[in-house]
């Protein structure tokens, strides 16, 4: 019994991994996910946290969030967790949703940007 459902739980899980890595192959630009337009609170938690950074910057991040992360899994809330443990989700999650260190950056910036927002 107890070998059939761990056959059971094997199976799904694989069957899930094969159709997140098949579903990835879609083209970035046919997945339409709607971009908000960066409000001034983001954008000043943003420049606070990350001198420099632009207003694209933010709106990738925010595209691959809910893009890339929302590609396999419903994308959490982001003041689920707490801000020390999101460089290392994005870490582990980042290789799994083809994202490279650039988009990996922007949306860890975007993340913690509205983090920063959130506990005003």
């Amino acid at each position: 019994m107890k070998k059939s459902i761990l056959f059971t739980l094997i199976t799904f899980v694989l069957i899930a991994f094969v159709n997140c890595k098949s579903s990835k192959a879609v083209k970035e630009e046919k997945t339409s996910v709607a971009v908000n337009e960066v409000n001034p609170d983001l954008m000043a938690a943003a420049e606070k946290r990350f001198p420099g950074i632009k207003a694209t910057d933010i709106t990738e991040g925010q595209r691959f969030y809910y893009s890339r992360c929302g590609n396999c899994h419903a994308t959490p809330e982001i003041t689920s967790e707490k801000e020390e443990k999101w460089p290392k989700i994005m870490d582990w999650m980042a290789p799994k949703a083809n994202m490279d260190d650039a988009q990996k950056q922007k949306t860890l910036q975007y993340v913690l940007s509205l983090l920063d927002i959130s506990k005003k």
